[in-house]
């Protein structure tokens, strides 16, 4: 592979990172409300979804990543930034998600 597919991948790793930091977000915007109503809880549960399939599409870009690269510990680093990101907020919605169909 070459030094354009690298970039390439990196990219695409990038559109991940993008998509979990809208993640993210959703969630901050939830996490103090009093209450959820019916379209919120579904709309979260659904992101929960999409959010967990997102992890296979990172996986395989990153390892595609990581056979490539010359700088691999570095490679090794931004895996393990993204899957304790990703660790984190999936938790993040889950609490929020027990709080409020728990009531």
């Amino acid at each position: 592979m070459s030094n354009q597919d690298l970039t390439s991948l990196t990219r695409k790793r990038g559109s991940v990172k993008a998509r979990i930091t809208n993640f993210k977000t959703t969630l901050e915007a939830l996490v103090n409300l009093e209450t959820l109503t019916d379209i919120q809880i579904i709309d979260l549960q659904q992101k929960i979804e999409r959010i967990k399939s997102l992890y296979n599409e990172f996986d395989a870009i990153q390892c595609q990543i990581e056979c490539i690269a010359d700088d691999v510990d570095q490679q090794y680093e931004e895996r393990l930034t993204i899957e304790n990101n990703l660790d984190l907020h999936l938790a993040t919605a889950k609490s929020i998600l027990q709080k409020y169909t728990n009531n």
